[in-house]
Order: C-alpha cells, then structure tokens, then sequence
C-alpha cells in the first residue's frame, strides 16, 4: 500500500467502516503518481491536434479525388451518350 492508500483506509477505519470496506474504498482510489499532470494532458492534446490534422488532409484529398472521379465519369457518359 502506498502512503495515500494507508492514510485513506485508516481514516476510513477511524470513521468507523468495517476493515473489507475501507480496504476496498482505499485500494480503488488512484495514488498521485498514476494521474496524469497538466504535461501529460498537453502532450496528448498535441498528439490527437496533430492526428486531427492528418486525419483532415487524407480526407479533403479522398474528397477531391472522388469528385473528380465523379467528374470525369459524368464527362464520359456524356461524351458516350450525345444529346442530339
């Protein structure tokens, strides 16, 4: 147990809780070193704004090839089917 842990599961004991529960209550409660600092948060926000940023350029790129596609099957119906 690390030094939160102890410190919750004693004052849960002190408040009366039965010894399973405080146990239960103080090994779920997250210690201070599995948290994740304000660096970390930044890094992941500049991780998925980088990832945003690819993700939108594949994706006008597909869009514009497909309107192209589009564009040119239209042109070939029409150059194979003439209005007369």
């Amino acid at each position: 147990m690390t030094t939160m842990v102890k410190e919750i599961y004693t004052a849960l004991k002190e408040a009366g809780v039965s010894e399973d529960n405080a146990t239960a209550a103080a090994t779920v409660v997250a210690p201070r070193d599995e948290l994740a600092s304000k660096a970390d948060l930044s890094a992941t926000a500049a991780d998925l704004r980088a990832d945003i940023a690819t993700v939108r350029s594949d994706l006008t790129m597909r869009m514009l090839a497909v309107a192209l596609g589009q564009t040119a099957l239209i042109v070939g119906l029409l150059r194979l089917f003439p209005a007369s």
